[in-house]
């Protein structure tokens, strides 16, 4: 019976740096924030009033603005971390 020769990968020094895994959702986020939020906002707007007032309201230019609190100052004082 013939054997294989055996070849051990353990020893190999140059070790290469993780990825960063999160760059896919970051990028897919900030695509969002630039276009998805606005294409969201078109499938319902506007949105009309039943009664006879005949209120109508519409989302013109959504963003998001700086947050009003730090994330310390939220986890300090038991706050939500968002985003006006």
């Amino acid at each position: 019976m013939e054997y294989r020769e055996r070849r051990s990968y353990g020893r190999i020094e140059e070790i290469l740096p993780p990825p960063y895994l999160l760059a896919d959702v970051r990028r897919s986020f900030e695509e969002f924030v630039q276009k998805g939020i606005q294409r969201a906002f078109a499938d319902v707007t506007p949105i009309e009033g039943h009664g006879k007032d005949g209120l109508v309201m519409e989302f013109v230019e959504p963003y998001l603005g700086e947050p009003r609190n730090s994330e310390a100052e939220c986890k300090d004082k038991d706050l939500t971390y968002s985003q006006p």
